[in-house]
């Protein structure tokens, strides 16, 4: 039941994304379905134009810093959480607790 959950939900955002290539949020949940589905390289595909991106949000940094991540991408989840201290912080203080305690355990803290 679960993988139909994830591919009907994928179907909307792909619709979403269809009508609205620019509307971020529906490409996050997009990747987030699809890294829960065990999909991570498209996951990380759909994220990383975004985080490019300059006015990328600090969900955006933080979903492709945990894709990578556990991908064993060490170099750019580093690279992408430090992004997402930078702009999240104070929206997500907790989360940004959790992010320095990985960058440490990664080795960069």
């Amino acid at each position: 039941m679960r993988g139909n959950r994830l591919e009907n939900a994928a179907a909307e955002f792909g619709v979403a994304l269809a009508a609205d290539p620019r509307n971020v949020e529906s490409l996050v949940n997009l990747a987030l379905v699809q890294r829960a589905a065990g999909r991570t390289a498209e996951a990380r595909d759909l994220l990383r134009p975004r985080a490019a991106d300059r006015s990328a949000s600090s969900g955006s940094h933080y979903n492709l810093a945990v894709v990578a991540d556990e991908s064993g991408d060490a170099a750019t989840a580093i690279e992408h959480y430090r992004a997402f201290l930078r702009f999240g912080t104070v929206a997500h203080a907790d989360l940004a607790a959790r992010v320095r305690a990985r960058l440490t355990a990664l080795g960069s803290g």
